[in-house]
């Protein structure tokens, strides 16, 4: 049981951290506060399902850094392609478009970010998830079931 209540706090986790990465990145491009995300709260659900994704395929990756990078980075973008794919096929919806951007494909992933997105995994892998975990699991599972019933 806390097992599953770890698991969707790490979902959260990431989508808020992600969130906070793109509102900041953006904004900071555009001069001008830019909100991210889509949903009802400062939540990207891409950047949850994609840290999921490292930690349950490419975590065993952590003592070969650059392998983990390459892992990284061919498995954010193939989740970021079909995550535009469908979005735009079940909901005629585009939230991003990297056409203008160099080494694009379809507009749906550009090799900047995909650079971006394999550092983001590597520190994460590395650096930030081991904390959290050691968080977590030194909490009561009462501690969880309370924080998820609000």
């Amino acid at each position: 049981m806390k097992e599953i209540f770890i698991q969707f706090f790490i979902f959260l986790f990431y989508s808020f951290l992600g969130w906070i990465c793109e509102t900041t990145f953006c904004s900071i491009a555009a001069r001008k506060f830019i909100n991210r995300g889509f949903l009802s709260g400062p939540f990207c659900p891409i950047y949850g399902f994609g840290a999921m994704i490292i930690l349950l395929l490419f975590s065993n990756l952590r003592n070969h850094i650059f392998l983990l990078f390459i892992c990284s980075i061919i498995g954010t973008s193939a989740l970021e392609y079909l995550t535009s794919f469908l979005l735009e096929k079940i909901f005629h919806l585009s939230l991003w478009d990297y056409s203008e951007r160099k080494w694009n494909l379809h507009g749906r992933i550009c090799f900047r970010n995909s650079l971006l997105f394999g550092i983001m995994s590597v520190l994460m892998v590395q650096v930030i998830h081991p904390y959290i975990m050691s968080w977590l699991t030194a909490l009561p599972t009462l501690v969880l079931i309370l924080a998820f019933s609000f």
